[in-house]
Protein backbone atom coordinates (compact mmCIF):
# COMPACT_ATOMS: atom_id res chain seq x y z
CA UNK A 1 0.00 0.00 0.00
CA UNK A 2 1.28 3.42 -0.88
CA UNK A 3 2.70 5.33 2.10
CA UNK A 4 0.50 8.34 1.46
CA UNK A 5 -2.65 6.20 1.27
CA UNK A 6 -1.66 4.54 4.51
CA UNK A 7 -1.32 7.90 6.24
CA UNK A 8 -4.73 8.98 4.97
CA UNK A 9 -6.31 5.78 6.27
CA UNK A 10 -4.63 6.24 9.64
CA UNK A 11 -5.91 9.81 9.89
CA UNK A 12 -9.38 8.71 8.88
CA UNK A 13 -9.26 5.90 11.43
CA UNK A 14 -8.16 8.28 14.17
CA UNK A 15 -11.00 10.65 13.26
CA UNK A 16 -13.53 7.81 13.27
CA UNK A 17 -12.30 6.59 16.65
CA UNK A 18 -12.33 10.13 18.04
CA UNK A 19 -15.88 10.65 16.77
CA UNK A 20 -16.98 7.32 18.24
CA UNK A 21 -15.39 8.18 21.58
CA UNK A 22 -16.96 11.64 21.51
CA UNK A 23 -20.34 10.13 20.62
CA UNK A 24 -20.02 7.61 23.43
CA UNK A 25 -19.05 10.25 25.97
CA UNK A 26 -21.88 12.56 24.89
CA UNK A 27 -24.40 9.71 25.02
CA UNK A 28 -23.14 8.56 28.41
CA UNK A 29 -23.45 12.07 29.84
CA UNK A 30 -26.93 12.54 28.40
CA UNK A 31 -28.00 9.12 29.69
CA UNK A 32 -26.72 10.00 33.17
CA UNK A 33 -28.69 13.25 33.08
CA UNK A 34 -31.81 11.35 32.01
CA UNK A 35 -31.45 8.82 34.82
CA UNK A 36 -30.93 11.63 37.32
CA UNK A 37 -34.07 13.35 36.02
CA UNK A 38 -36.12 10.17 36.48
CA UNK A 39 -34.69 9.65 39.96
CA UNK A 40 -35.56 13.22 40.98
CA UNK A 41 -39.16 12.73 39.82
CA UNK A 42 -39.42 9.50 41.79
CA UNK A 43 -37.99 11.14 44.90
CA UNK A 44 -40.59 13.91 44.56
CA UNK A 45 -43.32 11.28 44.50
CA UNK A 46 -44.48 12.19 41.01
CA UNK A 47 -46.50 9.61 39.02
CA UNK A 48 -44.31 7.47 36.77
CA UNK A 49 -46.88 5.26 35.00
CA UNK A 50 -49.05 6.78 32.26
CA UNK A 51 -51.99 4.44 32.81
CA UNK A 52 -52.48 5.85 36.31
CA UNK A 53 -53.43 9.24 34.87
CA UNK A 54 -56.02 8.15 32.31
CA UNK A 55 -59.49 8.94 33.70
CA UNK A 56 -61.93 6.03 33.93
CA UNK A 57 -64.54 5.36 31.28
CA UNK A 58 -68.02 6.82 31.81
CA UNK A 59 -71.23 5.11 30.61
CA UNK A 60 -72.61 6.99 27.62
CA UNK A 61 -75.92 7.61 29.35
CA UNK A 62 -74.10 9.39 32.22
CA UNK A 63 -71.71 11.44 30.08
CA UNK A 64 -72.46 15.11 29.37
CA UNK A 65 -69.72 15.39 26.72
CA UNK A 66 -71.84 14.24 23.72
CA UNK A 67 -74.51 16.82 24.57
CA UNK A 68 -71.90 19.59 24.72
CA UNK A 69 -70.45 18.45 21.41
CA UNK A 70 -73.90 18.38 19.81
CA UNK A 71 -74.80 21.84 21.12
CA UNK A 72 -71.54 23.33 19.87
CA UNK A 73 -71.91 21.71 16.43
CA UNK A 74 -75.42 23.10 16.00
CA UNK A 75 -74.24 26.63 16.72
CA UNK A 76 -71.09 26.32 14.60
CA UNK A 77 -73.06 25.23 11.55
CA UNK A 78 -74.66 28.68 11.23
CA UNK A 79 -72.46 31.49 9.95
CA UNK A 80 -73.09 35.01 11.23
CA UNK A 81 -70.18 36.82 9.57
CA UNK A 82 -67.55 35.73 7.05
CA UNK A 83 -65.19 34.75 9.84
CA UNK A 84 -67.45 33.82 12.78
CA UNK A 85 -70.15 31.25 13.31
CA UNK A 86 -73.08 31.64 15.68
CA UNK A 87 -71.21 30.09 18.62
CA UNK A 88 -68.19 32.40 18.34
CA UNK A 89 -70.18 35.53 17.56
CA UNK A 90 -72.81 35.10 20.28
CA UNK A 91 -70.13 34.16 22.83
CA UNK A 92 -68.27 37.40 22.08
CA UNK A 93 -71.42 39.38 22.84
CA UNK A 94 -72.01 37.27 25.95
CA UNK A 95 -68.54 37.94 27.36
CA UNK A 96 -69.12 41.69 27.07
CA UNK A 97 -72.61 41.43 28.53
CA UNK A 98 -71.51 39.40 31.56
CA UNK A 99 -68.73 41.87 32.20
CA UNK A 100 -71.23 44.75 31.97
CA UNK A 101 -69.24 46.22 29.07
CA UNK A 102 -71.79 45.84 26.27
CA UNK A 103 -73.98 48.61 24.98
CA UNK A 104 -77.80 48.26 24.75
CA UNK A 105 -77.61 47.44 21.04
CA UNK A 106 -75.24 44.52 21.69
CA UNK A 107 -77.47 43.28 24.50
CA UNK A 108 -80.49 43.38 22.21
CA UNK A 109 -78.54 41.56 19.49
CA UNK A 110 -77.49 38.88 21.99
CA UNK A 111 -81.09 38.46 23.13
CA UNK A 112 -82.24 38.05 19.54
CA UNK A 113 -79.51 35.52 18.75
CA UNK A 114 -80.33 33.42 21.81
CA UNK A 115 -83.98 33.55 20.78
CA UNK A 116 -83.29 31.89 17.43
CA UNK A 117 -84.53 28.32 17.06
CA UNK A 118 -81.05 26.92 16.52
CA UNK A 119 -79.73 28.64 19.63
CA UNK A 120 -82.69 27.51 21.70
CA UNK A 121 -82.22 23.93 20.49
CA UNK A 122 -78.52 24.05 21.33
CA UNK A 123 -79.18 25.41 24.81
CA UNK A 124 -81.83 22.73 25.33
CA UNK A 125 -79.26 20.05 24.43
CA UNK A 126 -76.84 21.72 26.80
CA UNK A 127 -79.43 21.70 29.57
CA UNK A 128 -79.96 17.99 29.00
CA UNK A 129 -76.22 17.41 29.28
CA UNK A 130 -76.04 19.34 32.54
CA UNK A 131 -78.38 16.74 34.05
CA UNK A 132 -75.74 14.04 33.51
CA UNK A 133 -73.69 13.15 36.60
CA UNK A 134 -70.31 13.06 34.82
CA UNK A 135 -68.42 14.40 31.81
CA UNK A 136 -65.44 12.89 29.98
CA UNK A 137 -64.05 14.16 26.70
CA UNK A 138 -62.29 11.65 24.49
CA UNK A 139 -58.59 11.63 23.62
CA UNK A 140 -56.36 9.33 21.66
CA UNK A 141 -54.37 8.26 24.70
CA UNK A 142 -52.24 5.97 22.53
CA UNK A 143 -51.21 8.81 20.26
CA UNK A 144 -49.71 11.42 22.59
CA UNK A 145 -53.01 13.27 23.24
CA UNK A 146 -52.68 14.95 19.86
CA UNK A 147 -56.27 14.12 18.95
CA UNK A 148 -58.97 15.91 21.00
CA UNK A 149 -62.65 15.24 20.42
CA UNK A 150 -63.84 18.65 21.60
CA UNK A 151 -62.12 22.05 21.31
CA UNK A 152 -62.02 23.44 24.83
CA UNK A 153 -62.75 26.97 23.64
CA UNK A 154 -66.14 25.68 22.43
CA UNK A 155 -66.97 24.55 25.96
CA UNK A 156 -66.04 27.94 27.38
CA UNK A 157 -68.16 29.64 24.72
CA UNK A 158 -71.11 27.41 25.66
CA UNK A 159 -70.60 28.15 29.35
CA UNK A 160 -70.57 31.87 28.63
CA UNK A 161 -73.79 31.68 26.62
CA UNK A 162 -75.40 29.78 29.48
CA UNK A 163 -74.22 32.45 31.92
CA UNK A 164 -75.56 35.25 29.73
CA UNK A 165 -78.90 33.49 29.58
CA UNK A 166 -78.94 33.32 33.39
CA UNK A 167 -78.37 37.09 33.60
CA UNK A 168 -81.15 37.72 31.09
CA UNK A 169 -83.47 35.56 33.20
CA UNK A 170 -82.61 37.69 36.25
CA UNK A 171 -83.24 40.90 34.34
CA UNK A 172 -86.65 39.54 33.39
CA UNK A 173 -87.50 39.07 37.07
CA UNK A 174 -86.94 35.30 37.12
CA UNK A 175 -84.26 35.25 39.79
CA UNK A 176 -85.00 31.72 40.96
CA UNK A 177 -84.38 30.30 37.47
CA UNK A 178 -81.24 32.44 37.13
CA UNK A 179 -79.62 31.07 40.30
CA UNK A 180 -80.59 27.51 39.37
CA UNK A 181 -78.77 28.04 36.07
CA UNK A 182 -75.69 29.35 37.85
CA UNK A 183 -75.61 26.32 40.13
CA UNK A 184 -75.87 24.10 37.05
CA UNK A 185 -73.12 26.07 35.32
CA UNK A 186 -70.53 24.79 37.78
CA UNK A 187 -70.72 21.51 35.89
CA UNK A 188 -68.91 23.17 32.97
CA UNK A 189 -65.91 23.78 35.19
CA UNK A 190 -66.25 20.43 36.95
CA UNK A 191 -66.18 18.71 33.55
CA UNK A 192 -62.60 19.88 33.01
CA UNK A 193 -61.27 19.04 36.47
CA UNK A 194 -59.56 15.84 35.26
CA UNK A 195 -58.46 17.05 31.85
CA UNK A 196 -54.89 15.83 31.13
CA UNK A 197 -53.64 19.01 29.46
CA UNK A 198 -52.50 22.26 31.10
CA UNK A 199 -54.21 24.45 28.49
CA UNK A 200 -57.55 22.78 29.17
CA UNK A 201 -57.10 23.34 32.89
CA UNK A 202 -56.55 27.00 32.08
CA UNK A 203 -59.89 26.95 30.27
CA UNK A 204 -61.47 25.51 33.42
CA UNK A 205 -60.04 28.40 35.42
CA UNK A 206 -61.39 30.81 32.82
CA UNK A 207 -64.87 29.35 33.31
CA UNK A 208 -64.45 29.79 37.08
CA UNK A 209 -63.58 33.45 36.51
CA UNK A 210 -66.69 33.82 34.35
CA UNK A 211 -68.79 32.18 37.06
CA UNK A 212 -67.57 34.68 39.63
CA UNK A 213 -68.45 37.57 37.34
CA UNK A 214 -71.94 36.11 36.84
CA UNK A 215 -72.43 35.78 40.59
CA UNK A 216 -71.40 39.42 41.05
CA UNK A 217 -73.83 40.49 38.34
CA UNK A 218 -76.74 38.44 39.70
CA UNK A 219 -76.22 39.77 43.22
CA UNK A 220 -77.33 43.13 41.87
CA UNK A 221 -80.10 41.86 39.61
CA UNK A 222 -81.60 39.23 41.92
CA UNK A 223 -79.75 38.81 45.24
CA UNK A 224 -79.44 35.16 46.29
CA UNK A 225 -81.08 33.75 49.39
CA UNK A 226 -79.07 32.09 52.13
CA UNK A 227 -79.68 28.62 50.72
CA UNK A 228 -78.16 29.63 47.34
CA UNK A 229 -75.14 31.17 49.06
CA UNK A 230 -74.51 28.01 51.03
CA UNK A 231 -74.71 25.92 47.87
CA UNK A 232 -72.42 28.19 45.86
CA UNK A 233 -69.63 28.57 48.42
CA UNK A 234 -68.37 24.95 48.38
CA UNK A 235 -68.75 24.79 44.60
CA UNK A 236 -66.47 27.82 44.30
CA UNK A 237 -63.98 26.63 46.90
CA UNK A 238 -63.64 23.29 45.08
CA UNK A 239 -61.77 25.10 42.29
CA UNK A 240 -59.12 26.78 44.44
CA UNK A 241 -56.86 23.73 44.68
CA UNK A 242 -53.81 23.67 42.41
CA UNK A 243 -54.01 19.86 42.18
CA UNK A 244 -55.86 19.74 38.82
CA UNK A 245 -53.04 21.80 37.26
CA UNK A 246 -50.40 19.58 38.88
CA UNK A 247 -52.25 16.51 37.61
CA UNK A 248 -52.38 17.96 34.10
CA UNK A 249 -48.65 18.72 34.19
CA UNK A 250 -47.87 15.13 35.20
CA UNK A 251 -50.32 13.83 32.59
CA UNK A 252 -48.71 15.88 29.82
CA UNK A 253 -45.29 14.58 30.83
CA UNK A 254 -46.35 10.93 30.78
CA UNK A 255 -49.04 10.84 28.11
CA UNK A 256 -47.48 13.27 25.62
CA UNK A 257 -43.81 13.92 26.38
CA UNK A 258 -42.77 10.37 27.25
CA UNK A 259 -44.80 9.04 24.35
CA UNK A 260 -42.96 11.30 21.91
CA UNK A 261 -39.44 10.74 23.24
CA UNK A 262 -39.88 6.95 23.12
CA UNK A 263 -40.95 6.75 19.47
CA UNK A 264 -38.77 5.15 16.82
CA UNK A 265 -36.97 7.52 14.46
CA UNK A 266 -39.54 7.02 11.71
CA UNK A 267 -42.47 7.47 14.11
CA UNK A 268 -40.84 10.54 15.63
CA UNK A 269 -40.38 12.13 12.21
CA UNK A 270 -44.03 11.47 11.30
CA UNK A 271 -45.22 12.88 14.63
CA UNK A 272 -43.15 16.05 14.26
CA UNK A 273 -44.32 16.52 10.69
CA UNK A 274 -47.95 15.97 11.64
CA UNK A 275 -47.78 18.50 14.47
CA UNK A 276 -45.91 21.08 12.41
CA UNK A 277 -42.81 21.11 14.65
CA UNK A 278 -40.54 20.76 11.63
CA UNK A 279 -41.21 22.40 8.32
CA UNK A 280 -41.41 21.12 4.78
CA UNK A 281 -41.33 22.95 1.47
CA UNK A 282 -43.05 22.22 -1.76
CA UNK A 283 -45.69 20.01 -0.19
CA UNK A 284 -43.28 17.17 0.64
CA UNK A 285 -40.82 16.28 3.39
CA UNK A 286 -38.03 18.26 1.74
CA UNK A 287 -34.32 18.42 2.42
CA UNK A 288 -34.64 21.16 5.01
CA UNK A 289 -37.05 19.26 7.28
CA UNK A 290 -34.90 16.14 6.97
CA UNK A 291 -31.85 18.13 7.98
CA UNK A 292 -33.67 19.62 10.95
CA UNK A 293 -34.87 16.19 11.96
CA UNK A 294 -31.36 14.68 11.82
CA UNK A 295 -30.25 17.33 14.30
CA UNK A 296 -33.23 16.63 16.56
CA UNK A 297 -32.90 12.84 16.38
CA UNK A 298 -29.11 12.69 16.90
CA UNK A 299 -29.11 10.25 19.79
CA UNK A 300 -27.03 12.11 22.39
CA UNK A 301 -28.92 15.32 21.62
CA UNK A 302 -32.31 13.58 21.82
CA UNK A 303 -31.49 11.93 25.16
CA UNK A 304 -30.24 15.25 26.57
CA UNK A 305 -33.42 16.90 25.27
CA UNK A 306 -35.47 14.22 27.04
CA UNK A 307 -33.62 14.87 30.32
CA UNK A 308 -34.16 18.63 29.97
CA UNK A 309 -37.85 18.07 29.34
CA UNK A 310 -38.26 15.98 32.51
CA UNK A 311 -36.33 18.57 34.53
CA UNK A 312 -38.52 21.35 33.17
CA UNK A 313 -41.76 19.50 33.94
CA UNK A 314 -40.53 18.73 37.45
CA UNK A 315 -39.74 22.42 37.91
CA UNK A 316 -43.19 23.26 36.60
CA UNK A 317 -44.83 21.27 39.38
CA UNK A 318 -42.60 23.01 41.92
CA UNK A 319 -43.61 26.38 40.49
CA UNK A 320 -47.30 25.48 40.71
CA UNK A 321 -47.10 24.17 44.26
CA UNK A 322 -45.00 27.02 45.62
CA UNK A 323 -45.93 30.61 46.50
CA UNK A 324 -46.78 32.90 43.60
CA UNK A 325 -43.51 34.03 42.03
CA UNK A 326 -43.21 34.32 38.25
CA UNK A 327 -40.07 36.46 38.31
CA UNK A 328 -37.46 35.60 35.69
CA UNK A 329 -34.97 34.59 38.38
CA UNK A 330 -37.40 32.18 40.04
CA UNK A 331 -38.47 30.66 36.72
CA UNK A 332 -34.85 30.06 35.72
CA UNK A 333 -34.15 28.44 39.08
CA UNK A 334 -37.09 26.03 38.89
CA UNK A 335 -37.60 25.39 35.17
CA UNK A 336 -34.44 26.65 33.50
CA UNK A 337 -34.09 29.51 31.08
CA UNK A 338 -36.79 29.01 28.40
CA UNK A 339 -34.51 30.59 25.78
CA UNK A 340 -31.86 27.93 26.39
CA UNK A 341 -34.10 24.87 26.28
CA UNK A 342 -33.42 22.15 23.66
CA UNK A 343 -35.72 21.98 20.66
CA UNK A 344 -38.32 19.42 21.72
CA UNK A 345 -38.39 20.65 25.32
CA UNK A 346 -39.17 24.14 24.07
CA UNK A 347 -41.85 22.86 21.69
CA UNK A 348 -43.52 20.60 24.24
CA UNK A 349 -43.38 23.04 27.16
CA UNK A 350 -46.90 23.81 28.43
CA UNK A 351 -47.59 27.43 29.48
CA UNK A 352 -47.04 26.65 33.17
CA UNK A 353 -45.92 30.17 34.12
CA UNK A 354 -49.04 31.67 32.58
CA UNK A 355 -51.15 28.89 34.09
CA UNK A 356 -49.80 29.79 37.54
CA UNK A 357 -50.98 33.39 37.09
CA UNK A 358 -54.37 32.26 35.78
CA UNK A 359 -54.77 29.93 38.77
CA UNK A 360 -53.98 32.69 41.27
CA UNK A 361 -56.40 34.99 39.46
CA UNK A 362 -59.17 32.39 39.68
CA UNK A 363 -58.44 31.71 43.36
CA UNK A 364 -58.51 35.45 44.08
CA UNK A 365 -61.85 35.78 42.28
CA UNK A 366 -63.27 32.85 44.24
CA UNK A 367 -62.15 34.39 47.55
CA UNK A 368 -63.57 37.77 46.56
CA UNK A 369 -66.86 36.13 45.64
CA UNK A 370 -67.04 34.13 48.89
CA UNK A 371 -66.29 37.31 50.83
CA UNK A 372 -68.90 39.33 48.93
CA UNK A 373 -71.63 36.73 49.38
CA UNK A 374 -70.87 36.57 53.11
CA UNK A 375 -70.92 40.37 53.32
CA UNK A 376 -74.38 40.46 51.75
CA UNK A 377 -75.62 37.85 54.20
CA UNK A 378 -74.07 39.80 57.08
CA UNK A 379 -75.86 42.98 56.01
CA UNK A 380 -79.14 41.11 55.75
CA UNK A 381 -78.70 39.83 59.31
CA UNK A 382 -77.27 42.99 60.91
CA UNK A 383 -78.47 45.81 58.69
CA UNK A 384 -74.95 47.01 57.86
CA UNK A 385 -71.63 45.74 56.56
CA UNK A 386 -68.89 44.80 59.08
CA UNK A 387 -65.83 46.93 59.68
CA UNK A 388 -63.48 44.01 58.97
CA UNK A 389 -63.69 40.75 57.01
CA UNK A 390 -62.76 38.80 60.15
CA UNK A 391 -66.28 39.43 61.42
CA UNK A 392 -67.59 37.10 58.72
CA UNK A 393 -66.04 34.08 60.42
CA UNK A 394 -64.76 32.61 57.13
CA UNK A 395 -61.39 30.92 56.82
CA UNK A 396 -59.02 31.10 53.88
CA UNK A 397 -60.02 34.52 52.53
CA UNK A 398 -56.43 35.31 51.65
CA UNK A 399 -54.93 36.98 48.61
CA UNK A 400 -53.15 34.14 46.75
CA UNK A 401 -50.74 36.54 45.07
CA UNK A 402 -49.15 37.67 48.37
CA UNK A 403 -50.55 35.21 50.95
CA UNK A 404 -52.04 38.07 52.94
CA UNK A 405 -55.65 39.00 53.78
CA UNK A 406 -57.81 40.52 51.09
CA UNK A 407 -58.23 44.29 51.19
CA UNK A 408 -61.67 45.48 52.23
CA UNK A 409 -63.52 48.67 53.00
CA UNK A 410 -67.10 49.85 53.10
CA UNK A 411 -68.36 52.53 50.74
CA UNK A 412 -71.31 54.91 50.93
CA UNK A 413 -73.51 52.44 49.07
CA UNK A 414 -71.86 49.10 49.66
CA UNK A 415 -68.39 47.58 49.85
CA UNK A 416 -65.13 47.10 48.00
CA UNK A 417 -63.04 43.94 48.44
CA UNK A 418 -59.95 43.33 46.34
CA UNK A 419 -56.72 41.43 45.66
CA UNK A 420 -53.48 43.14 44.62
CA UNK A 421 -53.29 40.92 41.49
CA UNK A 422 -50.26 40.11 39.36
CA UNK A 423 -48.23 43.28 39.94
CA UNK A 424 -48.25 42.49 43.70
CA UNK A 425 -48.98 46.15 44.49
CA UNK A 426 -51.91 47.69 46.32
CA UNK A 427 -53.41 50.03 43.72
CA UNK A 428 -56.21 51.12 46.11
CA UNK A 429 -58.82 49.01 44.33
CA UNK A 430 -58.14 50.36 40.83
CA UNK A 431 -59.90 48.21 38.21
CA UNK A 432 -58.11 46.81 35.20
CA UNK A 433 -57.98 49.33 32.40
CA UNK A 434 -59.91 48.42 29.24
CA UNK A 435 -58.16 47.69 25.99
CA UNK A 436 -56.85 50.72 24.13
CA UNK A 437 -57.70 51.60 20.55
CA UNK A 438 -55.14 49.05 19.28
CA UNK A 439 -56.72 46.27 21.32
CA UNK A 440 -53.85 46.12 23.81
CA UNK A 441 -53.37 46.67 27.52
CA UNK A 442 -50.28 48.17 29.17
CA UNK A 443 -47.32 45.77 29.22
CA UNK A 444 -46.91 46.18 32.97
CA UNK A 445 -50.51 46.67 34.17
CA UNK A 446 -51.17 48.21 37.54
CA UNK A 447 -54.60 47.15 38.72
CA UNK A 448 -56.37 45.14 41.40
CA UNK A 449 -58.85 42.28 41.12
CA UNK A 450 -61.99 43.51 42.84
CA UNK A 451 -65.66 43.24 43.60
CA UNK A 452 -67.24 46.61 44.15
CA UNK A 453 -70.88 46.37 45.20
CA UNK A 454 -72.98 47.81 43.76
CA UNK A 455 -71.30 47.95 40.36
CA UNK A 456 -73.37 51.00 39.34
CA UNK A 457 -71.48 52.97 41.97
CA UNK A 458 -68.20 51.77 40.52
CA UNK A 459 -69.19 52.88 37.02
CA UNK A 460 -70.11 56.34 38.32
CA UNK A 461 -66.85 56.60 40.26
CA UNK A 462 -64.78 55.48 37.26
CA UNK A 463 -66.57 57.92 34.96
CA UNK A 464 -66.07 60.76 37.40
CA UNK A 465 -62.39 59.90 37.91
Amino acid sequence: MHRRTRKILIVVGVIVVALAVGYGIALARATAELRAAYKALEQDGRPMVAAELIPPEIPEAENAAPFCLHAADMLKQQAVTRKKNLLEYAAGLAYSYIGDASDPNEREELTNLLGQEKAKSALAALEQGLQCPSCRFEYDYDNGLWSESFPVRDLRHLACLWAARACLEAEAGRGRQAWDMVLAQFKFADALRHEPLVRRQMARLGIVNDLCRVVHRLCELAPPDEADCRKIEPLLEAHTSVEPLVYATDAERLLRGEWLFNLSQHQLYEALQGDGMIFSFGGGPGAFSRLVFRGIAFRPRLVADHAAYLQMMRGGVQLLEGPYDVSETHINQTMGNPKEQPFLTGELAPPIVFARKIHCTAVAQVHLTRAGLALLRYREAHGTFPEMLEALGLEGLDDPFVNQPLHYRTTDAGFLVYSVAEDLKDNDGAPRRPLDTTGRRPKFPEYDLLWRFPQATASAVDAGG
